[in-house]
């Protein structure tokens, strides 16, 4: 008699695809949720500021960690504030915070 297959490869199939959807999910979700929970909570230090003092523990040239030091919004001159803003995007002053001619040429580009 001839064995009849049983239909475990799907079981198999179907659980690791909900793994990968759930890994997805986790990826494009972390980052949103991570914005949205600084609208309410101010972090007392970023991911940036943890990964600079892990390398500055782990490498052989530093003996001790960075140290930071923060400053309050209105501490900082508004000046100072203004020109970082144009620096990193020219025309920030003149979009609701999406340059769509810049993204225009970059969508062009590609």
């Amino acid at each position: 008699m001839a064995k009849v297959r049983t239909a475990k490869p799907k079981k198999r199939r179907s659980v690791r695809s909900r793994k990968w959807i759930v890994i997805l999910l986790v990826v494009l979700l972390l980052p949103a949720g991570e914005v949205a929970m600084v609208r309410f909570v101010n972090p007392p230090r970023t991911r940036r500021m943890l990964l600079n003092q892990a390398s500055a523990i782990f490498s052989r040239g530093e003996d001790s960690p960075l140290l930071y030091q923060w400053a309050n919004l209105p501490d900082i001159p508004k000046m100072f504030l203004k020109h970082l803003w144009i620096s990193e995007d020219q025309r920030f002053f003149q979009h609701d915070g999406f340059d769509w001619k810049e993204m225009g040429s970059r969508g062009e580009r590609c």
